[in-house]
């Protein structure tokens, strides 16, 4: 069955705008290569969220921040902007920073997160693909 992957050329959510190198994607006819850049950046994320939670956990400064650099850079690649702005705050205190606010702007985080998985995979189940939702936001454990 094919993909009916209009969408992300289409009107852009007000949340949402597909940034300027995927667009161009689009335009060229490769959209499939990006609803493989967004899987990616939903399964990927998923995970580093999970490290950096056990970073927190242990209180390790610098793994804090390079998560969360790490996710900013996803992030802004697929247009996750409020995530992007989530993870700039909290590189700038993972290294002398007051925990707790460290703690709140990853949990923000995660919040921002889900918020844009479920916007994505509600598209992505519009375009006539499978819901991704639950396959990028289980913990990565659970599925071995």
């Amino acid at each position: 069955m094919e993909r009916d992957l209009s969408w992300i050329g289409g009107p852009a959510e007000l949340e949402w705008v597909l940034p300027e190198g995927l667009r161009q994607l689009v335009m060229l006819g490769d959209e499939e290569t990006v609803a493989e850049i967004i899987e990616v950046f939903l399964s990927d994320t998923a995970a580093r969220l999970e490290l950096l939670q056990g970073a927190m956990e242990r209180q390790r400064r610098e793994e804090i921040r390079a998560q969360a650099h790490a996710i900013k850079g996803g992030a802004v690649q697929v247009g996750a902007n409020g995530m992007a702005m989530v993870c700039r705050q909290i590189e700038a205190l993972a290294g002398e920073g007051p925990e707790k606010e460290i703690a709140g702007l990853t949990k923000r985080l995660d919040i921002e997160f889900q918020a844009f998985s479920r916007m994505l995979d509600g598209k992505l189940r519009a375009a006539g693909a499978p819901d991704s939702h639950t396959r990028h936001t289980e913990n990565p454990e659970n599925s071995r």
